[in-house]
């Protein structure tokens, strides 16, 4: 009987000491991000926001998260729940026709309007992805976004 006594306290020592009965860790905190676009033309289609996580997907074209908004006024809010926390680059544009892409000229210039975190410009194409880059804190947090008609 001690025997059986023992080897049952061992056990539960045993589970204790994994923690088999304490809580989960709570998930990784993540973060809101809403962002207000401005200086649109019309109310003509919707704006189209994405959030880049890496240079790589940046360039790529491969948003780690994406929404759109209607617009009212010669504004937007785009509100994008579930992000990770850390650096992002926020691209928008004003989707005029609905299609999910960016007009462009026969030289490749955007004939719709875009806009870029930190209002970032590049030269002869979109901005570096380091200029454009935002440092995400977990929770709500918010960011604003002119764009240009080129």
């Amino acid at each position: 009987m001690r025997t059986l006594a023992a080897a049952l306290a061992s056990l539960l020592v045993t589970s204790a000491a994994f923690g088999e009965d304490a809580p989960a860790p709570p998930p990784p905190a993540k973060a809101t991000l809403k962002v207000e676009i401005t200086n649109l033309r019309s109310e003509a289609g919707v704006v189209r926001a994405a959030v880049y996580r890496t240079e790589a997907d940046y360039k790529n074209k491969n948003p780690s998260a994406s929404g759109e908004a209607a617009i009212q006024g010669a504004k937007a809010t785009v509100v994008l729940e579930g992000l990770e926390p850390g650096a992002v680059v926020v691209r928008v544009f004003h989707d005029e026709d609905k299609d999910g892409k960016i007009k462009t000229n026969w030289i490749g210039m955007p004939k719709e309007g875009v806009g870029m975190s930190r209002d970032a410009k590049g030269f002869m194409g979109p901005p570096k992805f380091d200029d454009a880059k935002l440092d995400l804190p977990a929770g709500p947090s918010s960011t604003s976004i002119k764009l240009h008609y080129l």
